[in-house]
């Protein structure tokens, strides 16, 4: 039964990655479209750092991105909503928050921009041009 169904896929699998994660973590919950964009860019921020980006599962790098992305754009980093849709707590996304923020905050100096560079388009609401917020998120 495990062939058929791989044979009917054309053994096209793949992994979710955190842009899958916060695609549906965003439409569940209704968040604006600016909110995922920038949790997008931050995910793909995070990608510059590979050692400690594997060190998380794709759904907390999607959950940290989305709380750092509501933060900076000035609402709640993370709801009762979005703890029930995702099963993930603030507390058990301090680490991953605390590695996007870090991310997020030397973007700037970083000498590789072609992240910046996709997300300063209009496509993407320009959410690359955003700065960190500078009250950190409590926990």
């Amino acid at each position: 039964m495990e062939h058929l169904i791989l044979k009917v896929l054309g053994f096209d699998l793949s992994v979710p990655t955190p842009l899958t994660f916060i695609t549906a973590m965003c439409v569940t919950n209704k968040l604006s479209e600016k909110t995922m964009y920038l949790a997008m860019y931050l995910s793909e921020l995070a990608l510059l750092n590979g050692d400690v980006y594997l060190e998380f599962l794709p759904s907390v790098i999607a959950a940290s991105a989305i709380a750092i992305a509501r933060h900076t754009l000035g609402e709640d980093a993370w709801n009762t909503q979005l703890s029930e849709s995702t099963g993930y707590n603030l507390r058990q996304l301090q680490t991953g928050i605390e590695f996007l923020n870090h991310m997020f905050t030397i973007a700037p100096s970083y000498p590789q921009h072609a992240i910046q560079d996709k997300y300063k388009s209009q496509k993407y609401m320009h959410v690359s041009q955003q700065k960190p917020s500078e009250c950190p998120i409590i926990f």
